[in-house]
């Protein structure tokens, strides 16, 4: 024992970890995930009654109700109830599809219906995820008094009733339920994520610890197994503004077939008829049965692919910048070619963000020379790779923003001299950065942290920073030059999510700069801890998926000890460049906190509303990034056993997740 303790790294740690991951997974899945799977199928369908007759089924007396639902059906179910001294004869029930055709017809002996239990009726074949119109004929044979009676659900919805009450003969609708097959678009999803969790974990500890290999190259296998798992685990349009932002990728992925982005003749963005309806997941708390109703029709080939207009905005605010929709329109494009369902796109949507993000920070990674763990990380919270995994256009920003800072350290902190090539990086980067989202701005101050000493004098530092900043300012001012104007130069503005009224102004805040800054620490007392927890994923899909806040705070103190330096690691940044980027991260929150009061908030509101943790990702890196020193320091390399941390937590975070989504 002591041998195998010797020979392989981590050993008590891996084994109780591995213990623990698959008792919880089984665990989950009978406790909280398969239960919402045997209770899911069997619901109640909507439908009206089309018999005013009385409602006992004597001889030769017929109900007939219509029902719709939008399901895979297996079957539908009669409630029936009869006398307490019993009833004789027989029930024929007839179900027809919506053409006409008879379904499936079936008769039932008295002895054959059970007291206050669901009559079951299977078709022969289950029939397709459709929007399903049946008509139902229940024929009685019985003798008077002692035939059954319909079951109807009460308007208030607590029970069913017998329609035979006193003596009297209640006017209400046939209780049918509809037969699902078991969710195996569910299940397998379940078991997909999960197992391919574990299989990242496991990979990673083997490149790790076997294999030796460097903490970028670990990335490219842990971002790419944990976000295709976020990818899978959160179903199409179920991240934040997500149907938003892949409604404008889907216009930008017409310029591959020679049409418009905008038509503007015609009002509208071309697009399959097939895809008209793009937000697939319907409400904020989507459950396991959305995995039926959006991964269930992965492999379906849509038959509506004629191109119709859609009625849209001429110029939306996300498509400002279309460069932060290359990776998810060319994902669509490509699909659109293939003649993928709608959910095909998004997952090629998602797929190629993943893969671009998982480059930027593995380049990142690679470039910075210290806090390599602290953007490993920052990657891989949960918050950043629901993000991540998703159509919406943060995935570039972020991408931009990983490369920017770990660009910006190298030029300031590494020994190798800086080159023309250098100077043209650095360039492109922040003239990419700049009009994503004005508040990026502020990032592309930390070329400032670059020694005079380190590019020969005072005259030629000035020359660099011109390259760097000043494209960049002109790229801010031509992209986004109609948002400057807007929020600069109104002077009343209303706020449309709110009903129209009044929305603070920036002509407000520089007249009323006692009230700004006191609605600025009012929103930081009341909301701060509200948004920590939000940064460190506790609030995902649209905010209204919680993972437990224990979670949470293994996160946190992951990230507090990627912080740490090594033992002979030099710490790098000295107090004043501290002092830079600490102040340019104040300015980065300001600025995002007032952007928000601007855009957002309803005037009179004491704070600032629409305020998400994500936002704040920048300054949680700079911030961590300031926390180096010599006073807390590993004696050792951790820097291994600190990414495989990180993996073998997410492995968890992913089964609260799937917890969360059964319930």
């Amino acid at each position: 024992m002591k041998k195998i303790f010797e020979r392989i790294p981590y050993f008590p740690w891996v084994a109780v970890a591995l213990i623990l991951w698959c008792c919880l997974s089984f665990f989950c899945f009978r406790k909280y995930y398969y239960p919402a799977l045997e209770e899911s199928s069997a619901a109640l369908l909507s439908g009206f009654s089309q018999d005013a007759a009385e409602y006992e089924l004597t001889e030769g007396k017929t109900y007939t109700q219509e029902v719709s639902c939008n399901e895979e059906l297996e079957g539908v179910m009669l409630y029936l109830t009869h006398y307490g001294r019993g009833a004789d004869g027989s029930v024929k029930v007839t179900v027809f599809s919506e053409d006409g055709s008879q379904l499936i017809q079936r008769e039932f002996m008295a002895y054959e219906i059970v007291e206050e239990e669901p009559l079951e009726i299977r078709f022969p074949e289950v029939l397709p995820l459709a929007e399903h119109v049946l008509k139902i004929e229940v024929e009685g044979n019985a003798t008077e008094g002692r035939g059954f009676f319909l079951w109807t659900s009460e308007l208030q919805g607590e029970k069913n009733q017998v329609l035979h009450l006193n003596e009297e003969k209640l006017a209400a609708k046939l209780s049918v339920g509809v037969l699902r097959p078991i969710n195996t678009a569910a299940v397998w999803i379940y078991w997909g994520i999960a197992g391919l969790a574990l299989l990242t974990a496991g990979l990673a500890y083997w490149l790790a610890c076997f294999k030796k290999v460097k903490i970028h190259t670990l990335f490219l296998v842990v971002g790419m197994g944990i976000g295709l798992c976020y990818l899978f685990l959160f179903p199409p349009s179920a991240a934040p503004d997500e149907g938003g932002h892949f409604s404008i990728a889907y216009r930008f992925s017409n310029i591959g077939f020679g049409l418009p982005v905008y038509d503007a003749q015609e009002k509208g963005m071309w697009m399959r008829e097939c895809d008209l309806d793009m937000q697939m997941v319907k409400s904020d708390r989507f459950t396991a049965e959305d995995y039926r109703q959006t991964w269930g029709t992965l492999f379906d080939r849509p038959e509506n692919t004629e191109l119709v207009i859609r009625k849209a905005n001429p110029n939306p605010g996300y498509a400002t910048y279309p460069i932060l929709y290359t990776f998810s329109a060319f994902g669509i494009f490509i699909g659109r070619l293939l003649g993928f369902s709608l959910s095909g796109l998004y997952l090629l949507a998602r797929l190629f963000n993943l893969t671009a993000f998982v480059m930027a920070v593995y380049g990142a990674i690679r470039w910075i020379p210290f806090g390599k763990r602290i953007l490993f990380g920052v990657a891989l919270l949960p918050i950043t790779m629901n993000m991540m995994a998703s159509c919406n256009y943060d995935v570039v920003i972020f991408a931009l923003m990983f490369l920017t800072i770990a660009y910006w350290m190298k030029m300031a902190f590494s020994d190798q001299p800086i080159r023309i090539r250098d100077m043209v990086i650095g360039c492109i980067l922040n003239m990419l950065l700049a009009p994503a989202k004005m508040v990026y701005t502020v990032l592309c101050g930390l070329c400032l942290l670059i020694p005079v000493k380190k590019v020969g004098g005072w005259k030629r530092w000035f020359m660099h920073m011109a390259v760097y900043l000043v494209p960049a300012a002109f790229m801010l001012l031509l992209i986004q030059m109609q948002s400057l104007t807007g929020y600069i130069g109104a002077e009343s503005k209303t706020i449309s999510w709110a009903g129209g009224v009044p929305g603070y102004t920036f002509g407000w805040v520089l007249q009323n700069i006692p009230e700004y800054i006191s609605i600025l620490v009012r929103t930081a007392l009341e909301s701060g801890s509200q948004l920590m927890n939000q940064m460190f994923g506790m609030a995902l899909g649209r905010l209204e998926l919680y993972i437990p806040y224990y979670c949470v705070l293994g996160y946190c103190m992951l990230l507090l000890v990627s912080t740490f330096c090594g033992k002979d690691e030099p710490v790098y940044m000295k107090n004043g460049n501290k002092a830079w980027v600490l102040f340019l991260t104040f300015v980065f929150t300001v600025w995002t906190a007032s952007g928000m009061l601007v855009g957002w908030t309803p005037l009179g509101s004491p704070v600032i509303l629409g305020l998400q943790g994500r936002y704040f990702i920048a300054g949680l890196i700079l911030l961590l990034l300031c926390m180096r020193n010599r006073i807390f320091v590993c004696r050792g390399n951790a820097e291994r056993g600190l990414c495989l941390a990180f993996t073998g937590w997410q492995a968890f975070t992913i089964l609260f997740i799937l917890m969360q989504v059964a319930g």
